[in-house]
Formats: C-alpha cells, sequence, structure tokens
C-alpha cells in the first residue's frame, strides 16, 4: 500500500491565501481523480467553514484538537463532496480554546508524528489509502511547526505586498529551514505568487523574491543535504488571479468551489493548472543545489 503524500500548505504571515490555497488545490487534485485529505490545522478553523455547516455555539466532534491532544483517530474524517474522494480532518476554534485556556501546548515534533499516524486510519477507510493529504497550517509558529514537521512538501503562499513578502522571506529563510533541519523527509516545493492582477509581479516583489532565493542559495551552500530539498526554481510558474470567486470561500463562507469547477472557466482551469504542477515538481523534483 503506497502512502500518502503530506502537503504542508504554511506561511508566518495571516492572510497570505493558505487555506484559500489549501481548499482550491485539494478540490483540483480529487477532481482530478486523486483521493484527497485536508487537515484544518488551524484554530480559527476557516477550512473546516468552507466545508461544514457549523453553528457559533456548537463544536464539530470529533476535530483534530481532540486527536492532538490524546484522543483517537476513529471518526476524524469527514466525507465533504459527494462525487469526489474529498474528505476532511476538522478543527475547532471552542476545542482548541479549552485546551488554550488550560495552557496546553502539543509537544510539535511529537504532534507532527501523530499527523502521520493518521494514515493508518484513513488507509483504513479505503483500500489503497489516499493520495495526498493537504495540510492548512496557521500563522501560528509553534503549530505550523507540527505541520511542516509532518509534510513532505511545504508550500509557501504569498501575495505580492510588502508586509506578506516580508513574512515569506522569514519563514523560508528561518523558522522553514530549522525544521526542515529536524524533519528529514520535508521538501520545500516552491512559493506561490497569489491575488495579482494580470500575472503581473511588481519590481519590489521581485526583489523580495530575488532575496528569497539568494538567502536559500547561501544556506543550501553550507547545508548540501539540505540544498538538495529545496525545488529550483523555488517560484512556482502558475500565478493565481485575484478573483472575486476564490476569496469568497473565506470571507462569505460561500461553498462554491465545486459549482466553479463543474463550470469551467478561467478559475477552475488555474487550479487545475496548478494541481498539474504541484504534482510535476513532485515526480521530477529538481533539487536547488
Amino acid at each position: 500500500m503506497r502512502s500518502p503524500i503530506y502537503i504542508a500548505i504554511a506561511n508566518l504571515k495571516g492572510g497570505t491565501g493558505k487555506t484559500t490555497m489549501a481548499a482550491w488545490l485539494a478540490y483540483a487534485l480529487a477532481y482530478m481523480g486523486k483521493r484527497v485529505v485536508m487537515i484544518d490545522l488551524d484554530p480559527q478553523a476557516h477550512l473546516t467553514n468552507v466545508w461544514l455547516k457549523s453553528e457559533p455555539s456548537k463544536t464539530i466532534e470529533p476535530n483534530i484538537w481532540n486527536y492532538l491532544y490524546g484522543g483517537e483517530c476513529k471518526g476524524l474524517l469527514r466525507k465533504v463532496d459527494k462525487n469526489l474522494d474529498l474528505k476532511l480532518i476538522p478543527s475547532d476554534i471552542i476545542e482548541y480554546s479549552k485546551y488554550w485556556a488550560e495552557s496546553r501546548t502539543p509537544d510539535t515534533f511529537d504532534s507532527s508524528q501523530g499527523l502521520r499516524n493518521i494514515r493508518k486510519e484513513i488507509a483504513l477507510r479505503r483500500k489503497g489509502g489516499y493520495d495526498y493529504i493537504i495540510i492548512d497550517c496557521p500563522p501560528d509558529p509553534g503549530y505550523a511547526k507540527i505541520g511542516v514537521y509532518a509534510a513532505d512538501y511545504i508550500i509557501i503562499p504569498t501575495d505580492v505586498t510588502d508586509i506578506s513578502l516580508r513574512g515569506t522571506y522569514l519563514f523560508t529563510t528561518s523558522l522553514l529551514l530549522a525544521a526542515m533541519g529536524r524533519a528529514k523527509q520535508a521538501h520545500m516545493l516552491g512559493i506561490i505568487i497569489n491575488r495579482v492582477f494580470k500575472r503581473f509581479i511588481p519590481k519590489s516583489a521581485r526583489r523580495w523574491l530575488d532575496m528569497i532565493e539568494a538567502k536559500l542559495k547561501e544556506y543550501s551552500l553550507n547545508n548540501i543535504e539540505l540544498g538538495k530539498r529545496i525545488y529550483d526554481p523555488i517560484l512556482f510558474n502558475t500565478i493565481v488571479p485575484q478573483s472575486k470567486d476564490i476569496g469568497k470561500i473565506v470571507l462569505k463562507r460561500e461553498r462554491i468551489i465545486p459549482k466553479v469547477f463543474s463550470k469551467g472557466g478561467r478559475v477552475a482551469n488555474i487550479f487545475k493548472q496548478l494541481a498539474e504542477e504541484v504534482e510535476w515538481r513532485i515526480t521530477h523534483f529538481k533539487p536547488l543545489i
């Protein structure tokens, strides 16, 4: 039985499109016939709210926090689309707040192993297991590391604003490299630019991206093994445009992704292209060093 590929969608800066990217990419992969599970690792549960109807005063159980704080895997998977093999392990802010109030923080590395152990549960639920596990990581450094430690590949989404690119620079050249140093299976798959008009990337953004690439190459020269786990080029060819449909899923909690894919068009094609590029980069991994 082939093990699923774990992909963490991560960045230290909030509001860079991590949840949006996780939701659309997961659906695109499932639309292409892949078997996909999404894990909502963000206490704010935006990814969960994209797919599940919930009331603010009620807890969604079981959820990822039950499991990370000592619970069992049983019952974690929720089917979110009747036509595709797409499932979700939900988050819940009420459940998370109980542990936060008790000042209980799980060990990040131990918890990451817990995420990878989930594969035993999902493999049992379907003969042959699943192809991809997409982890939506929060901007919190501690919990983001849980996702990065568990991942085989990390994707970093960002828009082209100065503050987002600054967060991307800090994440890729500090926390991510440190985490990859401990998680020997983790690879940096690349940075995805989103929320741009007509594929235009400003010169100021290009400077940030050049700085990130130069810094990663500098680290890689001092650590060849690490350099072999960073994809070259670091920037995805696929650029995700600004679109009211893409943002609606989080801002307005509208479940429109299946509708967009059923109609086809520019947004659906962009994410199909992105899913194909993700698969290409994994299959034909080209190291920075």
